[in-house]
């Protein structure tokens, strides 16, 4: 009798994990099509038929089979009876308005302003500059704000982002001596919002541009904690709110290059009272094949923006060249840490 000593399938071949790694591209782009077609929500109360999804979204049924098999292999809806596909944990996540949804950053992945500055990948790597400035002509900045249908995208994908976050970090910094609370780069609000509901003795200040605070207004207005939020306009690397006990920033220093990023710390140490704190919320890379997914992100920072993700050293210099001591790093339940600023 022969026994079988391998438990699982097989290990594939070299060529076949690289080859895996280069269909990324084609993974996202599936991903964000059925966002787009909001097949998630066609299949929330139950298993479908293409013939009747390709009917409800305009496709083409053989078409729109081959990408819901597609997404079946990755575990991205299930084939429950040939030709018949319904919901998955990961799915289910493609639905826009439920916790912990991830549809609108599905959407964002694929957009052509994210994919469009890649062609010129190698002039960043060359050169160490921004490919997109390179591609349009402009910063990525000038490009949202001269279009607003993709502001907006960006301004809900980020929403996106900050609710995974937004929870552990309230959960791992302790606010309690914090009266007064700017958020620096707020956006729609997301992460003061759920701070301030946790805690009912500090008041907050949402600062972000005139026309991100415009969008938010209404936003903050129909959250309880509407009475404890006031709603501010600038540009951080010219001035923040001053007189506040802290201020606070969520993937706001990743964006920027050193200069720029010492520049906004500057102003928030300008303007926080005495003893008060600079809270910095992002990834901190660890060396080695560690954090994988923000080490990808870092690329798209090369890319899109002038920013980077950064290691607990390069932290620690710009905080240092801003008057700052990095006084302490608080990991939380999500890939973020809070990065803690004092005066020196």
């Amino acid at each position: 009798m022969v026994h079988n000593t391998h438990s699982g399938p097989p290990t594939p071949p070299p060529q076949a994990i690289l080859l895996d790694m280069l269909c990324g591209m084609m993974k996202t782009q599936a991903i964000r099509e059925a966002t787009r077609l909001h097949i998630a929500d066609l299949v929330q109360d139950g298993p479908k038929s293409t013939a009747e999804l390709a009917e409800a979204t305009g496709t083409h049924q053989g078409s729109l089979y081959r990408l819901l098999s597609t997404l079946a292999s990755l575990d991205i809806f299930v084939e429950v009876e040939p030709d018949h596909f319904a919901q998955t944990p990961l799915s289910n996540l493609l639905r826009p308005n439920i916790p912990g949804s991830m549809y609108d950053v599905a959407l964002i992945h694929g957009e052509e302003w994210q994919w469009h500055p890649w062609e010129a990948f190698s002039y960043s790597v060359q050169t160490g500059k921004t490919a997109f400035d390179h591609v349009y002509g402009e910063s990525l900045w000038s490009h949202l704000s001269k279009n607003p249908a993709f502001g907006e995208h960006f301004s809900k994908a980020m929403t996106g982002f900050s609710m995974q976050v937004n929870v552990p970090v309230t959960m791992a910094y302790d606010f309690s001596a914090i009266n007064t609370l700017v958020d620096i780069g707020g956006g729609h609000g997301s992460m003061l919002t759920t701070i301030l509901k946790a805690n009912p003795h500090m008041r907050g200040i949402l600062f972000d541009a005139p026309h991100v605070i415009e969008e938010a207004h209404s936003i903050i207005a129909a959250s309880e904690v509407a009475d404890r939020c006031t709603l501010a306009t600038g540009s951080f690397l010219e001035s923040v709110p001053t007189g506040a006990d802290a201020y606070i920033m969520k993937q706001i220093i990743k964006d920027w290059d050193d200069e720029q990023c010492i520049q906004i710390l500057s102003n928030c140490r300008r303007a926080m009272k005495s003893g008060g704190k600079v809270l910095v919320v992002e990834p901190v890379l660890l060396p080695g094949k560690q954090m994988v997914t923000n080490k990808l992100i870092d690329l798209q920072l090369m890319v899109v923006l002038s920013g980077q993700e950064r290691y607990e050293n390069q932290y620690r210099h710009l905080f240092q060249a801003a008057g700052l001591r990095l006084a302490k790093i608080w990991p939380t339940r999500s890939p973020y840490s809070v990065l803690e600023g004092v005066a020196e």
